[in-house]
C-alpha cells in the first residue's frame, strides 16, 4: 500500500516514520499536514510518533523517539501540554474552536520548543472555521505546527488544500486499477504510477494522453527531476523545451508536480536504504541509482526541493501561470 504527498506515497508505517525522522532531523518539517484517509488508527499511531520525535527526552538520534522516557509516555496518553487536539462540537468544528486555537497556537510552550495542534475530523469545518484556520496557515510561525486528520482532503477548502502537505492514508485497491490499465494498452510501469494519482487525475491524464504520449509525459517529468538534483541549470530550459507543452489544461502541470513530489519521496527513500512495500519499476533504480553515482545530493537539498514543489503547486492554484511557477522552481533549486 502506498501513501501520498499530494501523491501517493506509502502508508507503510515504517516508511511513513523514517520520511518524518529525516525531515525533522533536517529541520525541514512542514508548518501543516493533511492526513487524509480512513484509517483513523495509523494517523494517531503516526501523530504521536511525530510529536515525540520532536518532543523526547532521549538523546540519542538513533534510536529516537524512545517511547519509555515520562514525554513519550504522556504523549501517548494525550497528556502533553504542547499538543493540543480539536474536535468537531456535535456535527463541526466551529469558528470560535478555530479562534481559540490560534490563540492557543501563539502562546508561550509550557515543556517543549514547539506547539502542535491536531484538528479532528477538519473537513467538518464550516466557511467561517476555515477561512479563520487560513489566516493561521497563510502567516506560519517557527515551531508551530498543525496536521488536520480529514477522510477525504478533497472536501477541505482548495485554498487550504494548497498549503498543507497531504499524506493520504487509504485502501484503494491499486492492483486491480494496474490491470485495468494495463488492458487498456498501458505498459505495467505506466499503469502502476497512473494508479498512484486520485481518479479524477487519472481520467484527466486518459483524457489527454495515448500510453505513447504519456510515457513522453513520464520521461520529461524524469529528466527534469534529475536536472532540478543535480541543480543543473538546464532545468530552467527545460520549462520551455520539455514542459510547457504538458500545461494545458493548467490540472495538467499541477499533476506534473506531484509526479515530481513522488520521484523525490522514493529518492530520498533509496538513499536512507529504505525501499517501498511494493517495488517500484526498474526505471527507477536506474533513475536514482544514475544520481546517486554521479553527485549524490544531501538528504537536506531533497528535503528543501520537496518544499519547492509544494511552493509551485501553490504558486499555481494562486493562478500563476504554470511556465512562470515551474521557471521559478528552477531558479529557486539552483540558488
Amino acid at each position: 500500500m502506498f501513501c501520498r504527498l499530494n501523491l501517493t506515497i506509502a502508508s507503510n508505517s515504517m516508511i511513513l516514520k523514517g520520511y518524518f525522522k529525516t525531515i525533522v532531523k533536517n529541520k525541514h518539517l512542514s508548518h501543516a499536514y493533511a492526513f487524509s484517509g480512513d484509517n483513523r488508527n495509523e494517523k494517531v499511531d503516526l501523530t504521536e510518533y511525530l510529536v515525540a520525535l520532536l518532543a523526547c527526552e532521549q538523546s540519542d538520534d538513533a534510536i529516537r523517539p524512545c517511547g519509555k522516557c515520562d514525554t513519550c509516555q504522556r504523549i501517548k496518553e494525550g497528556n502533553f501540554p504542547d499538543m493540543l487536539f480539536v474536535e468537531k462540537d456535535d456535527q463541526s468544528v466551529r469558528v470560535d474552536q478555530i479562534r481559540e486555537l490560534k490563540q492557543w497556537l501563539f502562546t508561550t510552550p509550557v515543556e517543549a520548543d514547539f506547539k502542535i495542534a491536531i484538528i479532528k475530523d477538519a473537513e467538518s469545518m464550516n466557511t467561517s472555521a476555515s477561512n479563520a484556520l487560513l489566516t493561521v496557515l497563510e502567516e506560519p510561525v517557527e515551531n508551530v505546527y498543525i496536521i488536520l486528520w480529514v477522510n477525504h482532503s478533497s472536501n477541505l477548502l482548495p485554498t487550504i488544500q494548497s498549503r498543507v502537505q497531504t499524506i493520504f492514508f487509504d485502501d484503494k485497491d491499486y492492483q486491480g486499477e494496474q490491470e485495468e490499465f494495463i488492458e487498456q494498452g498501458y505498459s505495467c510501469s505506466q499503469a502502476m504510477i497512473l494508479s498512484y494519482f486520485l481518479s479524477e487525475e487519472t481520467s484527466l491524464l486518459l483524457d489527454n494522453y495515448t500510453p505513447e504520449s504519456f510515457e513522453e509525459w513520464l520521461k520529461d517529468y524524469q529528466l527534469f527531476y534529475q536536472k532540478l538534483v543535480q541543480q543543473d541549470k538546464m532545468s530552467f530550459v527545460m520549462v520551455q523545451t520539455h514542459l510547457k507543452k504538458h500545461f494545458k489544461p493548467s490540472t495538467l502541470s499541477l499533476m506534473g508536480a506531484d509526479y515530481l513530489l513522488f520521484l523525490n519521496y522514493h529518492f530520498m527513500l533509496h538513499l536512507i536504504g529504505m525501499t517501498a512495500e511494493e517495488k517500484l519499476p526498474s526505471i527507477y533504480d536506474k533513475l536514482f541509482s544514475h544520481l546517486k553515482s554521479s553527485k549524490q545530493p544531501p538528504i537536506q537539498h531533497l528535503v528543501e526541493l520537496n518544499q519547492h514543489l509544494l511552493n509551485t503547486k501553490q504558486a499555481i492554484q494562486a493562478n500563476v501561470s504554470a511556465q512562470l511557477a515551474y521557471e521559478q522552481l528552477s531558479i529557486k533549486t539552483n540558488k
